[in-house]
């Protein structure tokens, strides 16, 4: 029995109940979710980046917008971040995540799957991360060689921060959080959401460089991204 995983699951199992006891509509003003009703259901609105998912109340059941389901992970996220929201406003400060609750634990494997994930794709060509950024709504930073921070859940802020590389020195990328993000998920929740941004940036960058191979003409309009993690 891996100690830490029944942690986890306890942990979650406290926050589905706490969830559940909730009363939506206070819910949805403590985390800016959006309240809606179906069947006789409430259902639980909210954007995780670019995507729009549904939380049906008291069933905890987590689809995209067009009914098809989620990844467990982005159902017990969304599950800690409804359960735990507070109301609290963005900080306007930027943390690591070693400087989360036990956040150290995590943060010598987070850099490898989130910034160095980054490093890995973009090297010293910073144009394509840009465009990358900007087609995920990022807005600018004026931090680094390119900063970009992103709006990941209705209160939850994250921040990529990027350095180019010279001499002996390689690139480097962080992606932090806003200090606020302490009263809407835990901190193992913030490095698979730190991971998750990561990797949907690079998956932009493949879906840029796979439009920029097609004549203007046949360019498609929006794309449908999926609800994967």
């Amino acid at each position: 029995m891996n100690p830490k995983r029944e942690e986890s699951r306890s942990v979650l199992e406290r926050a589905q109940e706490a969830l559940r006891r909730a009363d939506p509509e206070a819910v949805a003003a403590r985390s800016g979710a959006e309240l809606e009703g179906r069947d006789g259901e409430a259902v639980l609105v909210l954007r995780l980046l670019d995507q729009t998912l549904h939380m049906t109340h008291p069933r905890l059941q987590v689809t995209r917008a067009d009914g098809k389901p989620c990844p467990a992970w982005q159902t017990h996220l969304l599950t800690y971040y409804l359960s735990l929201a507070d109301g609290t406003q963005p900080a306007g400060t930027w943390v690591a995540l070693r400087d989360l609750a036990d956040g150290m634990f995590y943060q010598r494997a987070y850099q490898g799957y989130s910034g160095d994930e980054l490093v890995r794709r973009f090297g010293n060509d910073l144009e394509p991360l840009r465009k990358a950024c900007r087609a995920l709504a990022g807005e600018a930073l004026n931090t680094g060689d390119a900063g970009y921070r992103f709006r990941v859940l209705p209160r939850v802020w994250l921040a990529v921060v990027y350095w180019l590389g010279e001499d002996a020195i390689p690139p480097s990328a962080r992606v932090l959080f806003d200090a606020a993000i302490r009263h809407y998920l835990p901190t193992d929740s913030c490095a698979a959401l730190g991971g998750w941004l990561a990797r949907r940036i690079v998956k932009q960058w493949a879906i840029d460089q796979r439009l920029g191979d097609l004549p203007e003409a046949g360019k498609p309009g929006p794309v449908d991204e999926p609800c994967q993690g």
